[in-house]
């Protein structure tokens, strides 16, 4: 479920904003679309239109669709819980409040970069009676995983709200958030967090040290550091980590340096319970596609070929001179409003931006 501009829900079959449907008077496991769409995969025996794109029998790229791909498998092989009353996984974007304007980001999903633009509206969460009325019309009784990310969701209130309306159905769900690291949750959060089968916190880390100030503006490493370890020594006993940057044209170079960081001061949690990485890809003009062949050799000479990173290093590239020039003009207008230089934090691609 998405908040629009205007205030609205928007609920989708995945969070994938391939399809947005207005909720309406809807009740959003019941919207006639999303009934619609599990009817026709019902009668095709097939993930249809833009479904398709996450099914990995077919897609080799799906790899890299993450839940949602292991969420279709486990729809395709048990086609029952179609039939279903109510989901087994709810995804929550419903704030887009942010205290970053991340380099791989922009405007759709942080208020600081629509400061930056000087862009108004859209980044509120929606009237918390409505939130409410919407989550209680649904059946929670089969629900097992909910993904909440914004925005940085610890920024408001928001997610207090899902938790709470939650509690009820609490033992059987993980919660999942997205978290840029930056914001310690309070003791109410944590309170609410207690009854819940299992809570990970997925750190978006793109880099280490000035290439984290850089990627995450205007974030500061060292403190965000301390905060996520004090998170990692204080949170209750339910609590799993994950590591999860936004891989790249940017930063595929120092994915080797957050993974030594992740083994040094994130191996596990209190519980001796081991930490995920996960290798989550970029859109958009910094997407992994656009390295040049060059880069791409480069890159598989310092990772073997058995490297976990070859989920998202791209089997085709289509970088050239107009996109290296696009990349290179982009991160120089960057660095002019907000006094950085890219050379400087992410040396490694001077080379290739001549």
């Amino acid at each position: 479920m998405a908040l629009a501009p205007n205030g609205e829900i928007n609920v989708s079959p995945c969070p994938m904003p391939h399809e947005t449907i207005p909720l309406g008077s809807h009740k959003a496991f019941d919207h006639p679309r999303l009934i619609e769409l599990r009817t026709t995969n019902i009668q095709n025996k097939e993930l249809e239109g833009f479904c398709a794109k996450c099914d990995t029998r077919y897609n080799d790229s799906a790899l890299i669709c993450s839940n949602r791909s292991s969420t279709n498998e486990f729809y395709i092989k048990d086609k029952l819980l179609y039939n279903q009353s109510g989901p087994k996984q709810i995804t929550f974007k419903l704030n887009y409040v942010c205290n970053l304007a991340c380099v791989t980001c922009g405007p759709e999903l942080s208020s600081k970069w629509r400061v930056e633009k000087k862009i108004k509206g859209g980044t509120l969460s929606t009237d918390k009676d409505y939130l409410r009325n919407t989550i209680r019309n649904i059946n929670l009784e089969n629900l097992e995983t909910v993904h909440i990310f914004g925005g940085e969701p610890f920024l408001t209130d928001t997610h207090e709200v899902i938790l709470e309306e939650l509690t009820p159905f609490a033992k059987n769900i993980t919660v999942w958030y997205d978290t840029n690291g930056t914001v310690l949750p309070s003791q109410r959060v944590m309170d609410l967090w207690e009854p819940f089968h299992l809570i990970r916190l997925k750190f978006s880390i793109d880099g280490i040290g000035d290439s984290f100030n850089y990627l995450r503006w205007p974030g500061d490493w060292p403190s965000t550091q301390d905060k996520i370890l004090t998170m990692v020594e204080t949170l209750p006993y339910n609590h799993m980590f994950s590591v999860r940057p936004a891989i790249g044209f940017l930063n595929f170079h120092i994915i080797k340096e957050i993974r030594d960081w992740q083994q040094k001061y994130l191996k596990t949690n209190r519980m001796g319970d081991n930490t995920e990485f996960e290798y989550n890809p970029v859109f958009g003009l910094f997407k992994a596609q656009n390295i040049t062949q060059a880069m791409k050799d480069d890159l598989l000479a310092l990772y073997s070929k058995d490297d976990p990173i070859n989920i998202v290093m791209p089997k085709l590239v289509v970088g050239n001179n107009q996109i290296l020039n696009d990349i290179k003009q982009t991160l120089i207008a960057l660095d002019s409003i907000r006094k950085l230089d890219y050379t400087k934090s992410l040396p490694h691609l001077v080379k290739y931006l001549q």
